[in-house]
């Protein structure tokens, strides 16, 4: 009797899904500017960037039924899905226009950044819906929705650096670069896993 009594009088339905992702791009940017004396564009900043994200899914799911008689019947639905972005940008900007730009000697005005950001976004609603026939030729419908929607970006970090160098060469590959100050450092190569 009891288990006759779930079966046609109330109905639970829940689902779920969850997805981890890693992944790497990479783009290439130019900017320009107009002068006077030349026609067209000229090229003044080249900007290399190389992102790394892993990003978290997922999603919930529940409905519940519950038939009081033949005629009223109440409904309640609800949803939660989320994302969770966390994301690396390394930027290394190349000044075509100023610093001495000479790409035959090496030497060029370099900029690096490093940006980390975490995103997290969430979407939560909840509708109750009832049925209920009065009447052979009356009934009513209704309906009360909640919903909510959230972005955050709790940690954002820029790490800028700028350099003025000259890059020292071995068999086509950068070896070494030579600040203004004479110091040198290694060429810092950015792989996306």
């Amino acid at each position: 009797m009891g288990n006759r009594f779930f079966n046609r009088r109330f109905g639970v339905m829940l689902a779920g899904s969850l997805q981890n992702t890693f992944r790497g791009s990479n783009s290439l940017f130019f900017s320009g500017d107009v002068v006077d004396t030349l026609r067209g564009i000229t090229l003044t900043k080249q900007s290399e960037r190389q992102y790394s994200e892993h990003q978290t899914r997922y999603g919930l799911h529940a409905k519940m039924d519950f038939r009081v008689n033949d005629n009223n019947k109440i409904q309640w639905f609800n949803a939660l899905i989320s994302l969770a972005n966390q994301q690396i940008r390394d930027t290394k900007s190349t000044e075509l226009g100023i610093g001495g730009f000479d790409p035959v000697l090496g030497n060029a005005t370099l900029g690096y950044e490093t940006r980390s950001r975490l995103t997290k976004q969430k979407i939560y609603t909840s509708t109750l819906q009832g049925t209920h026939q009065l009447t052979p030729v009356f009934g009513i419908n209704w309906s009360a929705v909640y919903s909510l929607a959230t972005n955050e970006v709790p940690d954002q970090t820029y790490v800028p650096c700028w350099a003025y160098a000259k890059i020292l060469w071995n068999n086509g590959q950068p070896l070494m670069m030579v600040n203004v100050d004479g110091n040198t450092t290694p060429i810092r190569t950015w792989r996306v896993i």
